[in-house]
């Protein structure tokens, strides 16, 4: 069975390859970077940059609510390329809107053990997606039985409620990921047959 989908469309990254290699990098050590740190155990050597990201409200029921925007907002987000994810996204996923996003920073050596991601009715609802900012070929992505590199400027969606953990075994690539939920118009967990 295929765990992670890909799409059969690309997104031009380099405005946030750009504005990563000119950031200051004491914005990736942050209030909501640290948090998730010492929620997640399984993650290492990974830090956050938050877009759209309550971590109070994430675990409630309501699978169509958007996360505020972060205090990084104005430094972060860039309007051209959310507005093509979002028509992409409309047009090979469904018509919907972004509930969370945020970019995840992978360090050199850093790696995220086997784990589940919050089981919440959203979490489950909703459409994780990942876009690669910087990677690199030796980078692998593993969901169930799925093993893949993503490649960057492509866009995937994962089962994040399944079983899933990443690499990053380089010595000198910072991997750099958009992950972004998408809820599409009117679905529920009913209609996506979820209880």
């Amino acid at each position: 069975m295929d765990y992670i989908k890909t799409f059969n469309t690309t997104i031009d990254v380099s405005p946030y390859k750009e504005l990563f290699s000119r950031i200051d990098n004491s914005l990736w050590d942050n209030p909501i970077s640290k948090e998730r740190d010492r929620r997640l155990s399984s993650f290492h050597q990974v830090y956050t940059l938050p877009l759209l990201l309550d971590l109070d409200t994430l675990g409630g029921d309501d699978v169509s609510k958007q996360c505020s925007k972060s205090e990084y907002w104005d430094q972060i987000y860039i309007e051209p390329f959310f507005n093509e994810l979002c028509e992409k996204l409309n047009t090979h996923l469904g018509k919907g809107y972004p509930t969370s996003s945020m970019f995840d920073l992978m360090e050199p050596k850093g790696y995220i053990e086997p784990h589940t991601d919050n089981l919440s009715l959203p979490a489950r609802v909703n459409h994780r997606i990942h876009v690669p900012i910087v990677t690199d070929p030796s980078i692998i992505f593993t969901n169930e039985t799925d093993i893949i590199h993503m490649k960057e400027g492509h866009i995937y969606e994962i089962e994040n409620h399944l079983l899933h953990s990443v690499s990053n075994p380089t010595d000198d690539i910072r991997r750099i990921h958009l992950l972004l939920d998408w809820h599409i118009i009117g679905e529920t967990a009913q209609s996506r047959g979820i209880s």
